[in-house]
């Protein structure tokens, strides 16, 4: 997840047109998980103008690579709303994904 620096956005946009290319390699999108959020909830979607121009999210890629050592995928989120209802809705919507027993 990220912030939008270049638009503004109802929500957030998430990528999931392909894979990104870092120094380090390619970092999968998990395009599956993507759509699903994307075709279940308003206040995603995606828009190609918010991530053609935003670095973000890429920036943080190199050091998931460096760190993490194994292949992984992402579902890259652009958050471009500073609305505090739509940023604690989106973390409803996210919660279960983050969620483990040992919390």
């Amino acid at each position: 997840m990220a912030s939008s620096h270049v638009k503004y956005l109802n929500g957030a946009s998430i990528y999931f047109q392909g894979d990104y290319i870092t120094p380090l390699g390619n970092v999968k999108v998990n395009t599956e998980l993507a759509k699903e959020l994307i075709d279940s909830n308003k206040l995603f979607s995606f828009d190609n103008e918010a991530d053609a121009n935003e670095h973000s999210l890429e920036v943080q890629l190199p050091f998931l690579q460096y760190h993490m050592k194994t292949d992984f995928k992402v579902v890259p989120i652009i958050i471009g709303t500073q609305s505090k209802k739509d940023c604690e809705a989106i973390a409803e919507i996210l919660k279960p994904y983050f969620y483990n027993d040992k919390n």
